[in-house]
């Protein structure tokens, strides 16, 4: 079992060596999936701790960027799948602009809650300006689209000239090491 109630297999890509659910669920069923899954406040806030910790040590990476390519004082960065909103809030410390898109209720309402800037939906549901981001992030989402090609000419779309976009996948190495471990790991863990 992986993310959701159904079992696959995890294959990689013989081109690009990307890690994919096989077989893949229609893109319609991960939405709704997303859509749908409950969260408790409790384990959201926990969540959102431990990405705001994550993102930490990301932000300044990406600050760099876009100190040297954008000219704006406030740069504009989307986030493809907030989840709890731990990005948004690192990169609206630093001053960004920050929008997060994310189908889940649950986690929309929490991100809204903590007064995030988040769109309800898909990517392919906004109604963003082309040209009206300096960055687009995707962290740890663009493995289980069951087809990223729309999500990558939405987001180059959006993107001004010299925007960036940045993709975050689980990497097979560590995929695979975790399984390892589980099994040596008491149950109970």
């Amino acid at each position: 079992k992986f993310t959701h109630d159904y079992s696959t297999a995890i294959v990689a890509c013989t081109d690009c060596g990307l890690l994919y659910r096989n077989p893949r669920p229609p893109a319609d069923a991960v939405t709704k999936a997303y859509t749908t899954e409950r969260y408790d406040e409790a384990y959201l806030l926990a969540e959102l701790a431990t990405q705001r910790r994550w993102a930490r040590r990301k932000v300044p990476l990406l600050g760099r960027y876009l100190a040297k390519h954008v000219t704006r004082s406030r740069p504009r960065v989307l986030e493809v799948g907030s989840f709890a909103g731990g990005f948004l809030l690192e990169g609206q410390a630093q001053g960004w602009d920050m929008v997060g898109v994310d189908p889940g209720r649950d986690v929309a309402a929490f991100c809204r809650a903590q007064r995030l800037p988040i769109f309800e939906g898909t990517l392919e549901e906004t109604r963003f300006m082309p040209g009206s981001f300096d960055a687009v992030v995707v962290w740890n989402t663009f493995d289980q689209m069951p087809d990223p090609h729309p999500l990558l000419e939405q987001a180059v779309l959006l993107l001004r000239n010299g925007g960036v976009l940045v993709l975050r996948v689980p990497n097979g190495a560590c995929f695979a090491w975790m399984l390892r471990l589980r099994a040596r790991v008491p149950r109970t863990l």
